[in-house]
């Protein structure tokens, strides 16, 4: 007798397990996609497609309602079904499913709510977000702009000297190319799609620049460095003029 119980008890477990799975395989829900159109939280317009998403195996047919009326059927894997919201009117509207099982069950699939929006609405709306997005953009590019002539209002060449060995930063450095002066790239460079706006400290004029490589930056810097040691030769084997014009003081004319 207590074996009896015993099997009767294991065989109920394995029952309520079983229906457990099966109801848990049968939980479906629905699924919106957009393929072309306006989608915006639950505001929508153009082509859209529903289906269910669940275990399907055992699903013989599924049917859409839009608002208590057919909105299409589905009878095969996977139980999608495309539509157009212009083809109703504009609105808050209602979607559901009923889920045909192949042994002949039912489950309805509890409603989503849509905001179908005409054509017209969504073309002011998308102007709308395109205006602020230009908006945001320039007031962006103002502000980096102000800060700009902010953190470099200063004399041209006030930087690290020419030809001296020196570090780039983290951005790296950069070869003028106007001049050939090699500079750090600044933080608040104008960072380009064709490379990065930034002002040499050499010669002050505001170049496009690239990151260049450590052997590129170094020959610079010997190029600069021999350069302006020409350039101080120069001035030495060079009278300057107001000793000259001292010198004329003492010429005697008699």
């Amino acid at each position: 007798m207590k074996y009896i119980l015993y099997c009767t008890a294991i065989m109920l477990l394995f029952a309520g397990l079983t229906s457990s799975v099966s109801a848990q395989a049968r939980d479906f829900q629905l699924h919106l996609q957009k393929d072309f159109g306006y989608a915006w939280g639950n505001t929508i317009q153009g082509r859209f497609t529903i289906r269910i998403v669940g275990d399907t195996a055992d699903v013989d047919q599924v049917t859409y309602y839009l608002d208590e009326e057919v909105l299409g059927e589905a009878v095969s894997e996977p139980f999608r079904f495309s539509f157009r919201t212009d083809d109703f009117s504009p609105g808050t509207h209602q979607l559901y499913a009923e889920v045909c099982m192949q042994d002949g069950g039912i489950q309805k699939i509890p409603p989503i709510s849509y905001r179908f929006l005409s054509p017209e609405v969504v073309n002011r709306q998308v102007t709308r977000i395109l205006v602020g997005i230009g908006g945001v953009v320039v007031v962006t590019l103002l502000l980096m702009t102000a800060v700009q002539l902010l953190l470099i209002k200063r004399k041209p060449g006030r930087g690290a000297a020419r030809g001296v060995p020196r570090g780039y930063g983290i951005l790296g450095g950069t070869i003028c190319p106007k001049c050939g002066g090699a500079f750090p790239r600044h933080i608040w460079g104008l960072n380009l799609i064709v490379g990065r706006l930034d002002r040499c400290e050499h010669c002050g004029r505001w170049v496009m620049t690239r990151r260049a490589t450590p052997a590129a930056l170094r020959s610079a810097e010997e190029a600069q460095f021999g350069a302006d040691n020409r350039i101080l030769d120069g001035q030495k084997t060079e009278p300057d003029r107001r000793d000259v014009l001292e010198d004329t003081k003492f010429i005697d004319h008699l």
